[in-house]
Formats: structure tokens, sequence, C-alpha cells
């Protein structure tokens, strides 16, 4: 669906980004904005701008709320810069020394567009000052500025004007003016076939109610597809009293979510099932997650995702899905309170993730076992399906065995470093003795820092029926390292 867009501020930047950041730098830019004002949806473009230019390539990933957000999100980049055969970064967060920055710089040393949305999830609580982590990582690409890559890091708190980000230039997007408010009123009234729900009169009122923020418009749309204006206000008068108040960040939140509510209310109840059990997912999924919510049925699915997108419940970008996000906090709301349907949801959405591990002749890619596995392994967690996520360890680690034995071949350089990595994930969570063994004798191969007192643990475990005898596993490390590593335990 496409959207037109309004707006000098927004046109400015989009054209700024394109035309000067995009060939001079720096590496690193920001763009800041309430929430709703189109920062997303401006990303957007910028990526199908970088499409047209030769040999670029754009991810575009969002920062998800969750322990340890900025290793998995540079994972989760990783990943998709592997399968447009960008593959440096994840190998470097695969070694077993990972450096993110350094990770980070090899992918940005290609003509590669990366885009944080939600980078506010970076910083510190309440501030637009970034973590520890991620400001390491911006001091070191300050001091690469002649990588061709970008990294766009999209905010929707303001960013600290402070020494760390004096080197970055930071651009602001703003509510729109009363005019392209109006203006983008009646292109999404036009294009819902409501055009007549809001007498002309009452537009320059009802928009400043709304902040002249496009995304609580686009939400009043979606709710007059339903109800009547009078209808809408009528629920909760006082929420639409303008007054000359200030249209704050809590405040917008809170008329966002009404109509949402009001929305989703007139959804059929089956289609609401179905969108709570997509709010389970942390992450952007892909088309095929509705062929699975709506359990194989192309039409019902084709259905259900353009009701989400014409609704403006749902975005797309560059073939991935994610929810509105007060939709997501509404349905993980309810998904908390009703126990069954928590754990449906979260079997739904492992069943997205558990297809690759499923397939009759799996083929294992080391790079996506890596970055994938804590996503499948969450949802199977809270949807108490601990018996399949054992038998989805076992079956990789079946297929692994089918093509390493303990003597097996060693890999070198990147190839070894994978296996290294794909072996230390599935081991965590199972026991294969000849596994073990093999990845002993890969790390004693590697030969980095600690590498040899991890295989002596490796090598401990492997002792048993079907590993290695004890002498040929003590042989694995020199003598001092069994005397260091003996005098630690």
């Amino acid at each position: 669906m496409h959207k037109a867009h309004f707006g000098e501020n927004r046109r400015q930047v989009l054209s700024w980004l394109t035309e000067h950041w995009l060939e001079d730098g720096p590496v690193v830019c920001f763009v800041e904005g309430f929430p709703g004002v189109g920062k997303s949806e401006l990303s957007t473009e910028l990526a199908m701008h970088v499409e047209q230019l030769e040999d670029w390539q754009v991810i575009i990933e969002e920062v998800v709320e969750r322990a340890g957000a900025l290793q998995g999100t540079l994972s989760d980049i990783a990943e998709r810069l592997t399968t447009l055969g960008v593959e440096t970064m994840l190998n470097t967060l695969l070694s077993e020394q990972p450096n993110p920055a350094f990770a980070l710089e090899q992918a940005l040393r290609k003509p590669v567009l990366i885009v944080l949305d939600e980078a506010q999830r970076l910083f510190k609580a309440d501030t637009g000052e970034p973590q520890s982590d991620l400001a390491g990582i911006l001091a070191f690409l300050r001091a690469r500025p002649t990588l061709r890559g970008r990294l766009l890091l999209v905010s929707d708190r303001l960013v600290e004007r402070a020494r760390w980000s004096e080197s970055f230039p930071i651009k602001t997007l703003t509510a729109l003016t009363e005019e392209d408010a109006i203006a983008l009123l009646d292109d999404r009234l036009q294009g819902s076939g409501t055009l007549d729900a809001v007498p002309p009169e009452r537009k320059p009122e009802l928009i400043r109610s709304l902040g002249c923020n496009p995304r609580a418009i686009e939400s009043l749309v979606a709710t007059l597809a339903y109800e009547s204006l009078d209808e809408v206000i009528g629920a909760n008068p006082s929420l639409w009293a303008y007054q000359d108040r200030e249209v704050s960040r809590d405040f917008l939140q809170r008329l966002e979510q009404d109509l949402l509510e009001r929305t989703m209310s007139h959804l059929e109840p089956l289609q609401q099932r179905r969108l709570r059990m997509l709010s389970a997912h942390r992450r952007s999924f892909e088309r095929v997650c509705f062929d699975v919510i709506c359990g194989g049925v192309a039409k019902d699915a084709n259905d259900f995702r353009n009701l989400l997108i014409t609704r403006f419940l749902l975005s797309q970008r560059q073939g991935w899905h994610s929810l509105h996000p007060i939709i997501r906090e509404i349905g993980l709301a309810h998904l908390r309170d009703c126990g069954p349907d928590f754990r449906q949801a979260h079997s739904k959405a492992a069943d997205y993730h558990i297809r690759p591990y499923e397939a009759r002749a799996m083929v294992m890619d080391q790079k996506r076992v890596a970055s994938t596995f804590a996503e499948l392994r969450y949802h199977l967690h809270h949807a108490g399906r601990h018996e399949d996520l054992n038998r989805v360890v076992l079956s990789t680690a079946d297929h692994l065995m089918k093509t390493i034995k303990s003597n097996s071949k060693i890999p070198a350089g990147e190839e070894l470093d994978e296996l290294i990595s794909v072996l230390t994930i599935l081991l965590q969570d199972c026991l294969v003795r000849p596994l073990e063994y093999y990845l002993a004798r890969c790390l004693k191969q590697r030969n980095r820092i600690g590498d040899i007192e991890l295989a002596l643990e490796h090598a401990k475990l492997a002792v048993g029926p079907d590993g290695p005898r004890m002498p040929r596993i003590l042989s694995l490390v020199s003598k001092n390292a069994w005397v260091v590593s003996t005098m630690r335990c």
C-alpha cells in the first residue's frame, strides 16, 4: 500500500540524507522526532532510494527491548547481511572473542546502509545518551571517517547534545503544519473510502487535537471506517477537548490507544485473536508468518494481512512486517492476562521459527543457526513446548553428526569460527560426546587466547562410551595447560 507523504521539514531531511549524507558522510547520523511523526517511513523511503544505487545494500532493523538488546540487534543485522552476501560482520561476531564495534566496522567497509529503528532503546533510561556499549561503538566509528557504508540511528527521544555526539549530524523530524496535516487527513480518508467522514469545518480543530501527528491521524482514519466522528469523540469527549493544551507524548499515546482499541473492537473475533497472536513476536516477521497464523489457508492469510495494512495496524519494509507499536502493547497486555492465549501465541511464533529445523532434508546454515536459535528457544519456552525444544536441539545435533565425526578434518579461517560458534550454541542444551570432542579439537586448532582451556572443558565432557579414550583426550592440550586448568578447578 503506497502512502503519500507531506511536510516541508520531512522533504528537507530526506533531501539532505540522499544528496549529502550518503555521499559525503560522516558514517553515523541520527534522526530524532516525536513518536508517530513518520521517522520509520522516512527511513523506508531513504532505503528505497539507496536500493536504486549500484552495489548498495540496505538493512533496516528495529531494536527489540530484551536483555542484551545491542548484541541481539547486531546479530540480527549480521544475519540479514549474510543473506545479501556480506558475511564479514557475522563471522566477527561468531568468533570466540567477538568485538561488536569491529564487527560493525567490517560491514560498513562495503556500500551498505544500516538503519537502527527505535534506537532510543539503546540509550540510558529516560535520556538521550547512549549506553556504554553503544557509546563505545560510536566512538570507534567516529575515528573511521573513510568507511563507505552508513549507519542511521532513528530515535523517538531527543539525542543529547554533548561531546560524544558533536561529530554526528542530528536531524529532527517535526510534526506537520496544520495545512499539511489536513492534506494528509484528506489523503488517508480518500484512500479508505471515508472522505466525507469529517466535515471540512471540523478538520482544523480535529488535527490540532491530534497534535498534527501523522500516525495519530491514521489511527483516527482507521476508526472512522467503523464509527462516525461524533461517536468517536462522544465516547471520550475530555480526551478530544483541545483548549490550547500541549500535546504531550503520554497524552498522544492515550489518544492513539483509545482509537486503536476501538478499531480492534470492530474486527471479527477471529481477526482479533490472530492479531493478538502476532503481538508475541519480538522481531519483525516475514509474510509466511501470516500463513502460520491462518493455518496455511493462503486466502485467509492474504485477507488478514491486507486488512491490517489498510487499517494502518501493520507496516511493511523490505518484505518484513511489524505491528503498530501500540497495537502490540495492547495485544501483549491481553496475552499476559490470559495464560492459554499467551501460550498459544508463543506456540504459533515458535511454529514460524521452527520451520527450517523441521525440514525433511534439513540444510544446516551455520550462520543462521547461530543467530536465530535464541528466538526459537524464547518462544518454545514461553509456549511450554520443552519437548519440542529438546527435539530441535537433538535433530540439529543429529544432522551435524551425519556430517561431522570426532576425527573429521578441521576447517580453517572464517569457516572454523562459524563452526565453533554453532557447536558452542548447540552444546549448551545437550551433551553429544563426539561433537564435544570435535569442538575441543577445533578450539585447539584455532588456539586463540582462552581456547586451550575451553578445549579441555569440552574434552572432559567428551569422555564416555561414545567418546574417545581419556589418553587421546588429554593429548588435545599441552601438559602446562592441563596443570593450569587443574589448579583453577
